[in-house]
């Protein structure tokens, strides 16, 4: 992370299925940004790979569309300056027809203008095309082992579907791609708020000798979501709130809350630190998956349809579109803390956070007040970024009365509306070859561990999940599981 990098003078983005939401609405608007503040490379080609029956022009007046959609305030002059630099190649992913075609578009687009550019290939497909693309990308000599061109390969979530399937693809795309050419997204790891984490905690004295078990009651990691399946439900139905949300989003960010301090800032030793997190996590037996995990569904409420119901989806569908758990992390730092996950859709609001709830047994001559309470941390990743801390105070008056009050950071309140999203970063670091905001495998491999034996308890279950009416914060069970250890989940809009 604070390694040195140099954008490269040239680069090809080549991205396959290029024609979907993702370029339009995430990749497109990132490489406008990037291009307008100059943090782009000298040369630059953007190749979209696609089967829609399309040619040049046509895409960029897609892409055009999209940018002036997606784009606050769109400057003209910039869009047509990315659009001179798009070009479009039709093909089948699955079949190689087309692959030894896609090697002279891109030879010919080099001639142009990029000599021995760096290719970067994004996979912004279905992932049952991840293998066979990588595959031809290998018999087709369209990744370049000569030392005057570096390639990388963008993967997009889900890496897998479980243990074996992620081994499976590993092993495909480790035929034509070294560890350090893989960048697999989770584009949480490039929201700002989640970098800052590591500011919070190894930048502030104040914060990290009180990051234990010791001080430390709970530590709750919540992404909620106030709308349903939507378009996605096809998707969805075969996945579920487990594999969706907690194998990698919520994972990643378990992983960066409980890390040791690296022996550097760089790449190598921050993701060690992290995969030696998710080791120390142990695999559930079944009937610890019984007392620590909840599963559940969204019924008719605010949203006015129940999952079943959702285009795409099986009427008789068990998928679960919540899920909340404990996990406890055995090493000598974290050891008795719970660590609460919950994510969910069509729930009260969308919020995404990390909720510290500290011990408050260090005090126990104000435990007797009637509003003493701990102290609590938050760190909020979306919406209104920023981390807020709240402790007591005493009241003014005569009489010694505890009051809760806050002291908070407001991201955008301080730095403005205008820091990169999260592709746009991404993005960048693509360009200038740094994993460190991407997984590696190990990270991926052990994530599927915990959720392997989690899904299959779910999948071979004949019960029911847990129905919650839709804009509530989802069962009721989930409530009952953290008062075992008379702990609460934080509400996104209670007041300590």
């Amino acid at each position: 992370m604070f390694e040195k990098f140099k954008l490269p003078k040239s680069s090809t983005l080549v991205v396959f299925g290029a024609t979907g939401d993702l370029t339009h609405r995430k990749l497109l608007p990132a490489i406008y940004k990037l291009h307008q503040n100059n943090n782009f490379p000298e040369c630059f080609s953007f190749v979209a790979v696609a089967r829609r029956d399309k040619d040049t022009e046509e895409f960029r007046n897609d892409a055009k569309i999209s940018l002036q959609k997606y784009i606050k305030k769109p400057n003209s002059k910039i869009i047509d300056q990315i659009l001179e630099k798009i070009f479009y190649y039709r093909t089948n992913f699955d079949t190689n027809e087309g692959y030894a075609g896609l090697n002279n578009f891109l030879d010919g687009i080099d001639k142009k203008s990029c000599t021995k550019s760096n290719r970067i290939f994004y996979m912004a497909t279905q992932p049952k095309h991840f293998g066979p693309i990588v595959s031809n990308l290998k018999k087709y000599n369209i990744v370049d082992r000569s030392k005057k061109r570096g390639n990388r390969i963008v993967i997009e979530k889900p890496f897998g579907y479980d243990t074996k399937s992620a081994n499976k693809l590993n092993k495909i795309i480790s035929t034509t791609f070294i560890e350090e050419e893989i960048f697999r997204i989770d584009h949480y790891l490039g929201k700002e708020s989640v970098q800052n984490l590591f500011a919070l905690r190894f930048a502030n004295r104040m914060f990290e000798p009180v990051w234990n078990n010791e001080h430390i009651e709970n530590i709750q990691i919540v992404a909620s979501e106030s709308l349903g399946v939507g378009s996605r439900a096809g998707y969805y139905d075969k996945s579920g709130a487990l594999r969706d949300m907690v194998q990698n989003h919520l994972m990643q960010l378990l992983s960066l809350v409980a890390m040791e301090p690296p022996i550097d800032f760089s790449n190598e030793n921050i993701k060690n630190e992290k995969v030696k997190v998710l080791r120390s996590i142990k695999t559930f037996s079944e009937k610890e998956i019984k007392e620590n995990v909840v599963f559940g569904q969204y019924k008719l409420g605010k949203s006015g349809i129940d999952y079943t119901n959702e285009f795409g989806v099986d009427k008789k569908s068990r998928t679960e579109t919540y899920v909340a758990m404990k996990l406890c992390i055995k090493n000598k730092r974290w050891d008795g803390v719970p660590f609460y996950l919950k994510t969910g859709k069509n729930l009260k609001n969308k919020s995404t956070e990390i909720v510290i709830y500290f011990k408050n047994e260090l005090n126990k001559v104000f435990s007797h007040l009637p509003n003493y309470k701990p102290n609590v941390l938050v760190i909020r990743l979306q919406p209104n970024e920023g981390i807020y801390l709240r402790f007591n105070i005493k009241e003014p008056g005569n009489e010694f009365n505890i009051q809760r009050v806050s002291m908070d950071f407001c991201h955008d309140c301080l730095f403005g509306s205008g820091t990169p999203e999260a592709y746009e970063k991404l993005i960048y670091h693509m360009f200038i070859d740094d994993s460190t905001l991407f997984t590696r495998w190990d990270e991926v491999k052990e994530a599927w561990r915990i959720i392997d034996p989690i899904e299959k308890y779910w999948n071979k279950s004949t019960k029911k999940p847990t129905y919650y009416e839709s804009g509530t914060w989802g069962p009721i069970e989930s409530e009952k599981l953290l008062q075992k250890k008379y702990h609460h989940w934080r509400l996104r809009d209670e007041k300590e």
